[in-house]
């Protein structure tokens, strides 16, 4: 019997998409213009037991066509406008309201990490040991 331990899928999604950041200081004046990446996600999703509920396979295809329906293009490139990393990993634990983490990296380089805290995720509790 598993005490104290939460157990969670992990789906990992690349993207590729556009956004621009429409603030940026003068020695970022450039990313103040469109711009490529290929945004690299990692979400944790809890589940209940250890025979997976949730099959991840398919829950990285549904976080994708999740994307695409809210922010693709005809293309398919993901075209998130004036949004930044946390902007993206916070819309996503918006649409995911049991995800513990999220990440959003740009080409692997960089990028945000948004963790929910425990009392807002309504699918923590307190466990006891049987």
């Amino acid at each position: 019997m598993r005490c104290n331990m939460d157990s969670f899928i992990v789906c990992n999604v690349t993207v590729e998409g556009f956004h621009y950041w429409e603030d940026a200081p003068a020695q970022y004046a450039y990313l103040r213009n469109k711009h490529r990446h290929m945004f690299n996600i990692r979400m944790h999703i809890p589940v209940v037991d250890l025979n997976r509920e949730i099959e991840f396979i398919d829950e990285q295809r549904i976080i994708k066509d999740r994307i695409l329906k809210e922010f693709g293009d005809s293309l398919g490139y993901a075209q998130f406008e004036g949004m930044s990393c946390e902007h993206i990993a916070e819309w996503l634990m918006a649409e995911y309201p049991t995800a513990t983490y999220c990440k959003v990296i740009e080409d692997t380089n960089g990028g945000a990490v948004l963790v929910r805290k425990q009392y807002q995720n309504p699918f923590c509790w307190f466990r006891q040991c049987l």
